[in-house]
């Protein structure tokens, strides 16, 4: 375990879940990490929790202005020095053995630039952890096989869940970095690119990350809703742009 994994968190209001975060990457049994916070001017004083995991393992980065979630992903991302990148929202978890588990299946699969597991759902209120989004993949990949896709040449981006990422820093230095025009779903477009270019992620079953349910997440906003059907067209758009001409510094910011 000698290569250096950089988590990579952005924070927006989160005070009230960060910690808990914190506590997860604290108990990863893979040791060498670096974590990011990137703080997209949050206005409930999330140093308070913080402050005592900072570190030399810890960064914390505070943004002027509120900029958005893409935007503060690229920041981290620039910041980070690790052969690896995680990203895990500021409300959700990793497992205890997140990146060991996807350290070792990056290493069997020494051709692929990026990998994802599956994610454990936590209700707010709720103790115990449901594996309802694991058998959501699994039904939906049973769909696909029935349809008789190769995965090789076929794979779906939703199959993919955007806590349980683990990539590259080459991948980004190939494929370029998160959408800044988007303030939601740089995930979905993200994923959408690599396997348009026909990047394909390894994939294990193993849990890898927590994704925590509570009333306040970004994808119950108004906003978000008011414009998800503009942003997926926008999405299949730029994908196809970014494909036919090229990842470059005109229509991708770059690593």
């Amino acid at each position: 375990m000698s290569d250096l994994i950089s988590i990579v968190t952005t924070l927006y209001n989160y005070k009230k879940y960060v910690g808990d975060l914190a506590e997860s990457v604290k108990r990863q049994t893979y040791k060498n990490w670096e974590w990011i916070i990137v703080d997209d001017c949050s206005t409930d004083e999330p140093t308070s929790i913080l402050e005592k995991y900072l570190s030399n393992q810890v960064t914390y980065i505070r943004l002027d202005n509120n900029m958005g979630y893409s935007f503060a992903k690229n920041v981290g991302i620039r910041k980070s020095r690790g052969k690896y990148v995680v990203m895990i929202d500021a409300d959700d978890m990793l497992t205890n053995n997140s990146l060991e588990i996807r350290y070792d299946l990056m290493q069997r699969n020494p051709n692929k630039l990026w990998c994802h597991g599956e994610v454990l759902v936590k209700d707010e209120g709720v103790k115990t952890l449901s594996h309802r989004s694991l058998n959501w993949k699994k039904s939906f990949r049973k769909q696909l096989k029935r349809k008789g896709l190769n995965f090789t040449n076929n794979y779906h981006h939703r199959l993919i869940h955007a806590q349980s990422v683990m990539v590259t820093r080459a991948l980004h230095k190939k494929y370029g970095l998160y959408d800044e025009s988007l303030r939601f779903s740089s995930d979905n477009e993200m994923w959408r690119r690599l396997i348009r270019f026909g990047e394909i992620p390894a994939h294990t079953e193993k849990f890898v990350a927590i994704y925590r349910v509570h009333k306040n997440r970004m994808c119950q906003s108004e906003y978000k809703k008011k414009r998800l059907k503009w942003t997926k067209q926008k999405i299949k758009v730029d994908v196809e742009v970014r494909f036919n001409e090229g990842i470059n510094i005109n229509n991708t910011p770059l690593l």
